[in-house]
């Protein structure tokens, strides 16, 4: 319920004065029903991913979006959606955190 109207600078809002934020158009289903395609991910790139976090992910040519876990047994990449499957980051992939998902934009019309 809206109790009181509030004028909001967006650019503040969303970056919180700090530079390193990114939006970036989620394009896929693996994280469905947080991160829906065509949603407009906040991306902080100044922060350091801990396990449980979305991330923006750079591996192997192709950016993607998943939780980050780390366990004993390494590094994973694990979809919302049932439908795919972890990933495994080994030494020999091309890896890279882009960033941190700390926030989404979803237009309803």
């Amino acid at each position: 319920i809206c109790t009181e109207l509030e004028r909001i600078d967006l650019n503040e809002f969303i970056t919180n004065g700090q530079t390193g934020i990114y939006l970036i158009r989620a394009d896929s289903d693996s994280m469905e029903h947080e991160i829906r395609d065509g949603d407009y991910m906040i991306v902080n790139r100044e922060l350091a991913p801990n396990s449980g976090d979305a991330v923006v992910a750079y591996i192997n040519g192709r950016f993607t979006v998943k939780d980050f876990k780390s366990r004993h047994n390494g590094l994973f990449l694990v979809p919302k959606n049932e439908k795919y499957q972890p990933q495994m980051v080994t030494a020999k992939d091309d890896f890279e955190i882009f960033g941190i998902v700390t926030g989404i934009v979803r237009k309803f019309k």
